[in-house]
């Protein structure tokens, strides 16, 4: 290898090292600055209550329902699988019925292969 590819591969490394640095040090920065809270303690506080009402809420929805009653509608439901129509494709070659037989007469006629 001559000196000047060396050169410039190591040159190329080393460009390279230098924007992988520079990279990792913005994305921390970046990182850094989004760990940061937009949004207050009182703020969450109050996010958490709501929840909490809105899990209360929803398990009082669940007891006032006997678990046995929701076993009896699954067990109610029952499906029934309906297989589609068979799919009927009809292909229609040219000419008509009497054109047809006429070419089968010829094809006979021809056949070499009789037994």
């Amino acid at each position: 290898m001559k000196r000047r590819h060396a050169f410039l591969i190591s040159l190329i490394i080393g460009a390279a090292a230098i924007f992988g640095t520079f990279a990792a040090t913005h994305s921390v920065r970046l990182g850094r600055a989004s760990a940061q809270p937009g949004i207050s303690g009182a703020q969450i506080a109050a996010h958490n209550r709501a929840l909490d009402r809105t899990e209360a809420r929803l398990r009082r929805m669940l007891s006032g329902q006997p678990a046995a009653e929701h076993a009896a509608a699954a067990r109610r439901q029952r499906v029934i699988y309906v297989r589609p129509a068979p799919h009927v494709v009809t292909l229609h070659h040219g000419g008509h019925e009497d054109e047809s037989g006429e070419r089968e007469a010829e094809g006979r006629e021809g056949d070499e292969f009789d037994d």
